[in-house]
């Protein structure tokens, strides 16, 4: 393979936009928009349901994230009373 048909085969190269968008359920055949994307538009939090699903997955990595540090630093807790044989005072 050659770099000249490298180059046009990138050329040829295309993206479809994403038609990517979350429906809870359908009521009546017709799917409705989940309560809480909804509230987010409504509120002016997100302009669009997009911007509501991107910010629900950030939200979602980052208390999945904050969990798993402290299920880590909750099992490398010291002991509550240390040993009385490294702390003996001699007489």
């Amino acid at each position: 393979m050659s770099i000249e048909n490298n180059e046009t085969n990138n050329k040829s190269l295309s993206f479809e936009e994403s038609t990517f968008s979350i429906k809870s359920r359908s009521i009546l055949g017709e799917p409705q928009v989940p309560a809480i994307v909804r509230f987010m538009v409504n509120k002016g939090l997100v302009k669009n349901s997009a911007q509501a699903t991107t910010l629900l997955l950030i939200i979602t990595v980052l208390l999945v994230a904050l969990s798993i540090f402290f299920m880590i630093r909750s099992t490398n807790v010291p002991p509550a009373f240390p040993d009385s044989k490294s702390n003996n005072v001699s007489n």
